[in-house]
């Protein structure tokens, strides 16, 4: 487990670094309403609607960052039907 939560965040401050973050994980992410409408707001028709949405973003042009010290907690589903 901790080898798997350090190396997701040593990529995401390298790609931070870099100007190149792929992706704002859906449960913890904050975007400025301008840059969702221009965008074309949230994709209905994908499974990876924040993927999807940080690179629309990405693409017109605003910065995508990483906070290295943001938290969010979440509840995992108990069953692939809940999900």
């Amino acid at each position: 487990h901790l080898e798997y939560v350090v190396g997701i965040n040593l990529d995401r401050r390298f790609f931070d670094l870099v100007n190149a973050v792929s992706i704002v994980p859906g449960a913890l992410g904050g975007f400025r309403r301008e840059a969702i409408v221009r965008a074309g707001g949230f994709p209905r028709d994908t499974l990876a609607e924040d993927a999807d949405l940080t690179v629309a973003i990405g693409m017109y042009g605003y910065q995508v960052r990483t906070v290295a010290d943001a938290r969010a907690w979440t509840e995992v589903p108990a069953t692939w039907r809940a999900l």
